[in-house]
């Protein structure tokens, strides 16, 4: 192209076409693997919060069954104080009447005592069985206070136990709900990350489909330069042949011109002697 002065004047949109020709297929490659990168990020973060969003329905399954049990617990805390608390009232209650039934044998030993000073026999009698009556009241009453402080223990130890068992299922529980919110936090991110990828993808779209024009573009622009190429190389060559014409005629002319000077010259040179030969005959 160079050498041809009838095409040299497209060499250089011809070399720019060329070369945005090659960028945009290179721009192109890029954009392609940017775009399968990209898509397989998207895929990769949507199967992530996938799991995540699996993992915290288990988990609020785990958290729902962890307060029901505490609250289960904490029922049955409560029924165990109330009962605690109803055996204390029990116990109170039974150490009044020992204290009560207590006084009142003191005072049939007064009576007693009494009875002897003033020698009621049968009055004695009846106070001794009452006075037996009533120890024997005393000791019942002993028993089941007896009673009633054991179970108040094992109550306190059941309560005590159930406690812990509430502090144990709340600390878990707390651990649980931790661990969901980090998850949760963690889906957040992944879905920012997946709106974020699918806002890069759209993007790498837009600007693959933009490159695509760009090539596709170019390469009519190629194809038309190419064709204009064509004429004008077929143009400069049938110019170039009518020259060679032109050329061959400018030879024969230039013959022809020589023979017609040569003729004029022997017709100039048959004149001058016809003119010799008139005058010599004068």
């Amino acid at each position: 192209m160079k050498t041809n002065e009838a095409l040299a004047p497209f060499m250089q949109e011809y070399t720019k076409l060329y070369e945005s020709l090659y960028k945009a297929h290179k721009t192109e490659k890029e954009l392609t693997e940017k775009y399968n990168s990209t898509k397989e990020e998207c895929f990769v973060s949507g199967h992530k919060v996938y799991e995540l969003t699996q993992t915290i329905s288990s988990k609020n399954y785990e958290i729902e069954k962890l307060k029901q049990d505490v609250m289960n617990a904490m029922k049955r805390a409560d029924s165990a104080h109330t009962r605690e608390q109803n055996a204390q009232d029990t116990i109170e209650n039974l150490r009044l009447n020992i204290q009560q039934l207590s006084q009142e044998i003191a005072q049939k030993n007064r009576q007693l005592a009494a009875s002897e000073d003033t020698s009621f026999a049968k009055q004695k009698e009846h106070l001794i069985q009452e006075k037996e009556n009533l120890m024997s009241e005393v000791d019942t009453l002993k028993q089941r206070l007896k009673n009633m402080v054991l179970y108040t223990e094992e109550l306190e130890k059941k309560s005590s136990t159930a406690s812990n068992q509430i502090a144990e299922m709340q600390e878990n529980l707390d651990m649980q709900l931790s661990e969901i919110s980090r998850e949760r936090r963690g889906r957040q991110r992944a879905e920012d990350e997946v709106l974020q990828l699918q806002e890069e993808l759209a993007t790498k779209t837009s600007d693959l489909e933009t490159a695509n024009a760009a090539i596709q573009a170019a390469a009519a622009n190629v194809i038309k330069l190419e064709s204009l190429l064509k004429e004008q190389r077929t143009s400069a060559d049938k110019m170039q042949r009518e020259m060679n014409k032109l050329s061959v005629k400018k030879l024969h002319l230039e013959t022809d011109v020589e023979n017609a000077h040569a003729q004029i010259e022997n017709l100039e040179m048959e004149i001058a002697d016809k003119d010799k030969q008139f005058k010599e005959t004068k």
